[in-house]
């Protein structure tokens, strides 16, 4: 389930509130340790990791096929949006 909290403020935001429910415990603790280790936000670590995927993204569309494998694997392949 995704919730975004939106205010009444006129035009684009630069940040927004989210809540993540029913995320397993084990990756929970992950992320927030990997997050708090690297002393990081979560929503640092997480830009970061959209960061990630994006660069990764890109060489799979250039055509590294390992990269490509890995993210089809975790059902990361190219959509639009």
């Amino acid at each position: 389930m995704y919730w975004a909290a939106e205010g009444d403020s006129g035009g684009g935001r630069e940040y927004e509130d989210i809540m993540l429910r029913r995320v397993p415990a084990a990756v929970a603790s992950r992320f927030r340790g990997a997050a708090g280790a690297r002393g990081f936000t979560h929503a640092q670590y997480l830009t970061a990791l959209v960061s990630l995927h994006e660069a990764m993204r890109k060489r799979a569309d250039e055509g590294d096929a390992d990269v490509a494998a890995a993210l089809q694997q975790l059902g990361l392949g190219t959509v639009s949006i």
